[in-house]
């Protein structure tokens, strides 16, 4: 899908990560938009506790600009809860290894 498509396709129930990471990856959008609307988006996932964001292959210019905000907003996620959104007692770790606060962590371990 084009990247100006990603946010009306994602604002009802479904988002492809928690919906703690929705406002970092629609702020993500939202800059690489503003950049070159026709970007394709081929996925967006967690993967080890972290954001994964994927475009398909271009021939812009602007290509190196967006490889550095994908890149800077796979690092912010590492420190923001993938469940609640806060970034107040996040760790990532744990079997299935998760970006989590501690309560929302807690509230996953109690579902085992």
């Amino acid at each position: 899908m084009e990247i100006k498509d990603f946010k009306g396709m994602h604002n009802g129930d479904y988002f492809p990560t928690g919906k703690g990471w929705k406002k970092l990856v629609f702020k993500l959008v939202d800059d690489i938009n503003k950049m070159d609307s026709s970007i394709e988006v081929l996925q967006v996932k967690e993967k080890f506790g972290g954001l994964r964001f994927y475009i398909g292959a271009t021939e812009s210019n602007k290509y190196k600009e967006i490889d550095v905000l994908i890149d800077i907003a796979e690092q912010e996620s590492y420190h923001i809860c993938e469940s609640c959104g806060t970034t107040k007692g996040v760790s990532t770790k744990g079997s299935w290894v998760k970006t989590f606060c501690d309560k929302c962590r807690t509230k996953m371990e109690k579902r085992k």
